[in-house]
């Protein structure tokens, strides 16, 4: 039989519901199904808006909120600034909270994973990285860095060093394991396991009892349908193109484009200069309508910048599938 500390879990991320983020999302799931299953799981991560306690427990899993500076989109410069104020906070967090067996450390706030070597001394436990992005690679790709420069070598390095040194790697797709592997971690300690979506939530609506199609006008008409995040890594003029080239040719033809992201104002911006009445562009579906919102398309469309494969995995695609 485990003892206690083998049947624990600590979660290290910087977003958790009620803060919107997928990863999130994600974590929150696993979280409470481990705390059902007779696991003690704890999760550390950014206090979301709204949220005063340092910690609470819900679901069974304990919450350890830490303080930094606002997340924010606005630039770089004050998104980097964001994610410097959360690695000081997060591991006086770790070090305070009881020992767990095993940390999971995800990919955001990026590199937070290099902090598990900080801790590992002090509480005994297995290190795991949940890998849902893939850095510094991914800001050397958005030109949020300069690729292969000295800033780019000296964190793929820190990296390298930290990641060879824990337990387990989990990738989310092949192509993330392969990018992992190239980069000189042995592939015996990386293992696949990809995302998924909540059948609970998201599972097949017909289509005459749909209502968020009803709402949107568009039982008649053919949907196309972007869903998730407007995000960097994620190619957007391909679907305005396609939209104005139907336009005028194929009238039943409509685009949703759902979501939110730092694209969000270039892509309504674009919408309204084209002139282009067949785009509709949406806030984020509320989860407690996402299998309509996403049951509503005829054709789903993912879309990724080819120079991202394996850095990033689109994790919208099991969303689709559980709609049908």
């Amino acid at each position: 039989m485990k003892t206690d500390a083998e049947r624990s879990v600590l979660f290290v991320n910087r977003v958790h519901p009620p803060a919107p983020g997928a990863t999130g999302e994600l974590l929150q799931q696993l979280a409470a199904t481990l705390a059902a299953s007779g696991w003690r799981v704890t999760v550390v991560a950014a206090r979301p808006a709204g949220v005063t306690a340092r910690g609470e427990t819900r679901d069974g899993v304990r919450f350890e909120w830490v303080g930094g500076l606002p997340f924010t989109r606005a630039s770089h410069a004050r998104r980097a600034l964001s994610y410097l104020s959360l690695y000081p906070a997060l591991l006086g967090r770790l070090w305070r909270v009881p020992r767990h067996g095993t940390v999971v450390m995800l990919t955001d706030p990026p590199l937070q994973f290099v902090l598990g070597l900080l801790v590992r001394p002090f509480k005994r436990c297995r290190l795991v990285h949940w890998a849902q992005d893939v850095y510094p690679e991914v800001a050397e790709e958005l030109g949020v860095i300069r690729q292969g420069g000295v800033l780019a070598g000296l964190l793929r390095g820190v990296a390298n060093f930290a990641l060879r040194r824990f337990d387990r790697v989990i990738a989310v797709g092949a192509c993330m394991k392969q990018r992992l592997v190239a980069r000189g971690l042995a592939a015996e300690k990386i293992t696949v396991i990809p995302n998924w979506a909540d059948p609970r939530e998201v599972r097949p609506v017909a289509r005459g009892a749909n209502a968020f199609l009803q709402e949107q006008g568009m039982t008649e008409r053919f949907v196309v349908m972007y869903s998730g995040n407007f995000g960097l890594a994620h190619q957007f003029e391909p679907i305005l193109d396609a939209a104005e080239l139907l336009a005028a040719g194929a009238p039943r033809v409509a685009f949703l484009l759902v979501g939110d992201g730092p694209r969000a104002a270039w892509i309504q911006g674009e919408v309204a200069r084209r002139n282009l009445e067949n785009v509709r562009v949406l806030p984020p579906t509320p989860r407690a309508r996402l299998a309509e919102s996403l049951g509503a398309a005829d054709v789903h469309l993912v879309s990724m910048r080819a120079e991202l494969c394996g850095l990033v995995v689109p994790s919208k695609v099991y969303g689709v599938l559980a709609a049908g």
